[in-house]
């Protein structure tokens, strides 16, 4: 078979492998020369979208800032621009254009995982944008150019460059997930062992289609059965002992091994024949089910060992930053609500006279406890029977009629700003459980407690997939974990953003 071998780096030695999580790689990999040209090829093609759609943003942003004097016709002071040429602008152009394209890069845009991942490709591509932008914006007041860099080109370039690139990137990923090129950027991967771990992955993949992975089955150790049934479209390829013939029979281009309860030199065997032919092998770590993602291979006294690094919201300047905005987000989110709050305090009342203010104990961020606040959508005294069920059910007689719309709509949500503006929330976390469901949830949940380190929100990742009402908790837990795990300010936007239209299972 005609390979061709992918010499970057040398093997790392197998401790190292036995310690990756899934989407680390340890080993190297052969891959069809076609294989490498497509690539090669399809991130050209991007990149140089990239720098054309940079230029031609920042084209724009010269011709409004000067050519068409944009502040003037907007009746705001401006600065004459007598003299200026074309010409003297070029080099920031291609200046900013070339710094642009090495903000992308860092931020891994024009990596290979990305390439059929559009959320996070537009991710990557809006905070390179906004980093830019900022660095290009403290060029121009920082140092003295001549001529000076208009602060009015810099921010429209970076308006502009943002929609441009958006822009080209939706077209660029919507060409990139046709049928006929998707599948060329797909790697083979190979199943040792089947676990529920196997299950959840393959499950991710088939569902999502963002990953450029296709699974070409599985095989396991003579004299034992998968642990679990896997998915009919998963396919079963034979033993553990025909791993070589099938890695060359199937071009298998990846070997995740699942079992980790097979001897340690049946393991070693696994991993020297991946080196010997070349391929990736990679393990799903049992061990660490919770943050995986944040796991590092340290050494302590010079043995490799595992760690859970620290998560993002452990860091006391990401602290400072979600209290700031959950400040400023309150006191916006209070003022604006206050008119919705009251008209729907209005029309409870209506419906059933009584506190329309709904105040009831839950736990927060270390188990503390709070009173949260929520609008009343339920009849008086219908908290007597909470403990029947974790969530209120779909069509729940308790519930009032404006009750339904409110939670429909998340409006009864509205006064808990209030609870963020003093601490006891944030705009954006796992959703906070009642004190009673908690003490059983956490028994029955494997790591229901580990979504207690961040503080709760209003909203959360999981609400804006669907994951509220009566829905499977593990599920829950698993998207409230990758919250903690991947926290941002630009995932809090996007959740809170999110939050406006996905209202599935708010009832």
């Amino acid at each position: 078979m005609d390979r061709s071998i992918n010499m970057q780096r040398p093997a790392m030695p197998v401790i190292s492998s036995l310690a990756s999580p899934l989407h680390k790689t340890t080993r190297l990999r052969v891959q069809d020369s076609h294989y490498h040209k497509t690539i090669d090829r399809i991130l050209g093609i991007g990149m140089l979208g990239d720098i054309l759609s940079i230029i031609a943003a920042l084209l724009f942003s010269y011709w409004l800032r000067f050519l068409m004097d944009l502040p003037k016709v907007l009746g705001l002071p401006s600065t004459p621009a007598e003299g200026l040429t074309f010409t003297d602008y070029m080099a920031y152009i291609i200046f900013g254009a070339f710094t642009y394209i090495l903000c992308i890069g860092y931020f891994g845009v024009y990596h290979r995982a990305l390439l059929l991942n559009w959320q996070k490709a537009s991710t990557a591509v809006a905070r390179a944008s906004l980093i830019w932008g900022v660095l290009f914006l403290a060029i121009a007041l920082t140092f003295r150019t001549q001529p000076p860099i208009s602060r009015g080109f810099v921010g429209t370039g970076i308006v502009a460059s943002i929609v441009c690139l958006l822009a080209w990137r939706w077209l660029f990923h919507f060409t990139v997930s046709d049928e006929t090129i998707a599948r060329q950027l797909l790697q083979r991967a190979l199943f040792v062992g089947w676990t529920p771990e196997a299950s959840s992955i393959s499950v991710a993949l088939w569902q999502r289609r963002t990953e450029p992975v296709e699974i070409a089955g599985y095989v396991d150790f003579p004299r034992t059965m998968a642990r679990v049934e896997p998915p009919p479209n998963v396919a079963y390829l034979g033993n553990r002992v025909d791993l070589k013939e099938i890695i060359h029979l199937q071009r298998i281009d990846t070997v995740i091994l699942t079992n980790l309860t097979i001897h340690a030199d049946e393991i070693m065997a696994i991993s020297n024949l991946c080196e010997k032919e070349l391929v990736y092998f990679k393990i799903i770590p049992p061990y660490f089910p919770v943050l995986i993602s944040g796991l590092h291979l340290e050494t302590l006294s010079g043995f490799p060992v595992l760690s859970v690094s620290a998560l993002p919201l452990d860091w006391l300047p990401n602290k400072f930053l979600k209290r700031a905005i959950d400040i400023v987000g309150s006191i916006v989110g209070l003022v604006l609500s206050a008119p919705i709050i009251l008209a729907c305090s209005a029309l409870i009342y209506r419906e059933s006279a009584g506190p329309v203010i709904f105040s009831q104990e839950r736990v927060g961020q270390g188990g503390r406890r709070f009173r949260i606040r929520k609008l009343r959508t339920m009849k008086l005294g219908a908290e007597g029977s909470d403990n029947l069920s974790q969530s209120t059910l779909r069509g729940d007689p308790r519930l009032l009629k404006i009750g339904a719309m409110m939670r429909r709509w998340n409006l009864d949500e509205l006064p808990q700003f209030w609870n963020v503006f003093i601490g006891e929330m944030s705009l954006v976390g796992p959703r906070p459980e009642r004190v009673y469901h908690s003490h059983i949830l956490s028994d029955v949940i494997p790591h229901y407690n580990a979504r207690y380190i961040a503080p709760p929100g209003i909203t959360g990742w999981a609400q804006v997939n669907g994951l509220r009402g009566d829905t499977d908790l593990n599920e829950r837990i698993r998207y409230d974990l990758h919250y903690m795990e991947n926290w941002s300010v630009w995932f809090d936007f996007q959740i809170m953003f999110l939050t406006f239209f996905k209202v599935k299972n708010a009832y």
